[in-house]
This record gives structure tokens, C-alpha cells and sequence, in this order.
């Protein structure tokens, strides 16, 4: 049993170590999508707030309704009924995907990278031996 806490251990300090040296990148992802998201809001808001006063009250609730969709969970209670809200809705959708697997990429890629080379060095300390 003591082996295996001492894997999984080894596992999260990898797994750390591949989210420090990603940190510029995920920053500049995570920075990307609160500005897309802050834009968004306040374009949703203005575009739906004629055609649903009730719904669209206030700028808080476009911040509800592009981070709902950009999530992709998308619960239903607001959505948009004009064109533009509808197209701003459909392209919120595809942007959050893709800024929920940029990430993902860029901490795989990082991950990978940390174990090949954790490889290499112990092929290379073998090798000396």
C-alpha cells in the first residue's frame, strides 16, 4: 500500500508542475474568455433589452445568461428571441468550447512534456549505471 500513495503523490507533483509551466499560456486563455465574456454580456444585454424587458432587466442578467451559455449548461430560464441574440447566442456556445479545450491542450501538452522528459532522465541515469 505504501507504494501506491507514493505514486499518487508522484502523480500530483507532476500534475502541478505541468500547471506552473502552462501558467502564462492559461493566463492568457482565462483573460481571453473574462473579457469575451464581460463584451458579450453587455452586448446581450443591449441587444435583448427592447425585446424582453422582463428578462434582460439589467446587465447582471446578460452576465448570467453568457455565462451560462459559454459554459454550455444552458439552463433555459433566459434566452434570446431576436436574431442578433440568437447569432450572439450560437457564437458564445462555440467560443466556450473552445476556451474550455484550449486549456485542456495546453495542460496535456505541458503534462506530456514533464513526463517524457522524467523519462529521458532515467533511461539517461540507467544508462550511466
Amino acid at each position: 500500500m505504501g507504494w501506491r500513495s507514493t505514486e499518487v503523490g508522484l502523480n500530483f507533483r507532476i500534475i502541478g508542475m505541468a500547471l506552473a509551466s502552462a501558467r502564462e499560456e492559461l493566463e492568457t486563455v482565462y483573460t481571453a474568455s473574462f473579457i469575451t465574456i464581460c463584451f458579450s454580456a453587455i452586448l446581450m444585454y443591449y441587444i435583448e433589452r427592447n425585446a424582453q424587458p422582463k428578462v434582460f432587466k439589467n446587465i447582471g442578467d446578460g452576465i448570467w445568461w453568457t455565462i451560462i451559455t459559454f459554459a454550455t449548461v444552458g439552463y433555459g430560464d433566459i434566452y434570446p428571441i431576436t436574431f442578433l441574440g440568437e447569432l450572439l447566442g450560437c457564437i458564445i456556445c462555440l467560443v466556450g468550447v473552445t476556451m474550455v479545450a484550449i486549456p485542456i491542450g495546453i495542460i496535456s501538452s505541458s503534462f506530456i512534456n514533464i513526463v517524457q522528459k522524467k523519462k529521458q532522465n532515467l533511461e539517461k541515469e540507467n544508462d550511466s549505471q
